[in-house]
């Protein structure tokens, strides 16, 4: 076999230089006849504004939300305005007679309301409406809950009374 041939096979001996090697957390690393790579660190991220996103507000303790939420003037906006996003989020059915005539619509999350039902996920919209607002989930549901004295099973449910 000639030394052309030999180089051409698919598996090479590793040649008879002196091999260097390199300690990488506890393990050896050879390098036949080769230098050992350079590890350099990349370039560090850009820090431009348009990156940078807001920090929502510090959500407030269940008894401040309580005692916040208490007072009508605090209560009213964020209650408005959480009924215009859900109005915004959900779907809209209107009912029809047996004639084709429409009888009267109402809003609906589109979902089962049953707990094995894996693409249900009740007040999700609400829970990230009281993170923005800085307002504990938790206790303004039961406010809400207790305004409208009704318990809710899902937040489509206040748009459908």
């Amino acid at each position: 076999m000639t030394r052309r041939q030999h180089n051409s096979l698919p598996f090479k001996s590793p040649p008879s230089v002196a091999s260097h090697s390199l300690l990488l957390s506890g393990l050896t690393i050879c390098w036949y006849g080769l230098q050992p790579p350079i590890f350099r660190p990349g370039p560090l991220p850009s820090r431009s504004k348009n990156k940078i996103k807001k920090m929502p507000p510090q959500t407030l303790t269940p008894d401040h939300t309580f005692l916040r939420l208490s007072q009508e003037e605090y209560f009213q906006p964020f209650f408005r305005q959480y009924l215009e996003l859900l109005k915004i989020h959900s779907k809209q059915i209107q009912v029809m007679d047996h004639n084709g005539n429409f009888r009267h619509s109402f809003y609906s999350c589109g979902q089962d309301h049953d707990k094995r039902n894996r693409e249900w996920k009740p007040f999700q919209l609400f829970e990230r409406h009281c993170l923005k607002s800085g307002y504990d989930f938790l206790e303004a549901r039961d406010m809400i809950q207790e305004q409208i004295g009704q318990k809710l099973i899902c937040e489509c449910e206040l748009l459908k009374n």
